[in-house]
């Protein structure tokens, strides 16, 4: 039937079996989104693996370079520079220079490679990869180590295709490398005794 120029369908009185069919329909797909909501909720209630955050820190945390065997001259700054960017985002913490607690970072020698080759050979496009040790010092007592806990490094890639977006790609790769150390930061967390901190 057409009403107002529009088409609309319409049940006569007698055919309540239609209608309460339509009526099943609307309630079943509004049911739908509830039940699956509550499918989520019972289903992430019952994971048995749970991120737990680190600890709230009392007081500051530095941010120290130990060690640096880089090349580029920005790495370090970039390295710094995203690490307490990540940390100040991730879990809230306040970093400055004369923190209680500190985070000492080892910058290994960075990983120059060609990414690209145009058809007759030169490189167009290359990889710069940035890899760091790092451990958690307070009180001048080492509580989080990612070398004793056997891990690598942290590593983080950038590209660039010229001299002029080096620092681009250097930034890319500090940034790969501060969510990485943010993460094993947050899956250690049980290992951290909330007296050591």
């Amino acid at each position: 039937m057409i009403r107002n120029g529009s088409a609309v369908p319409h049940i006569f009185p007698g055919n309540t079996g239609l209608r309460y069919c339509l009526l099943l329909v609307g309630y079943c797909q509004r049911q739908w989104h509830l039940l699956t909501l509550l499918g989520l909720i019972v289903l992430i209630s019952g994971c048995g693996y749970r991120l737990q955050n680190p600890p709230p820190l009392d007081e500051g945390l530095a941010i120290h370079i130990s060690s640096s065997d880089t090349r580029l001259v920005r790495s370090q700054a970039y390295v710094q520079d995203e690490v307490a960017r990540s940390l100040r985002q991730r879990f809230g913490w306040d970093i400055h220079p004369q923190g209680g607690a500190q985070l000492q970072l080892e910058i290994l020698r960075e990983d120059i490679a060609s990414a690209a080759r145009a058809r007759r050979g030169p490189t167009t496009r290359w990889s710069i990869e940035i890899r760091v040790h790092a451990q958690l010092i307070r009180d001048d007592e080492i509580v989080l180590s990612s070398r004793k806990q056997g891990r690598r490094s942290f590593t983080g890639t950038g590209y660039a295709t010229s001299r002029d977006n080096e620092p681009e790609a250097l930034r890319e790769a500090a940034e790969n490398l501060a969510a990485q150390l943010s993460d094993w930061l947050e899956h250690s967390a049980s290992r951290w005794s909330t007296e050591a901190l």
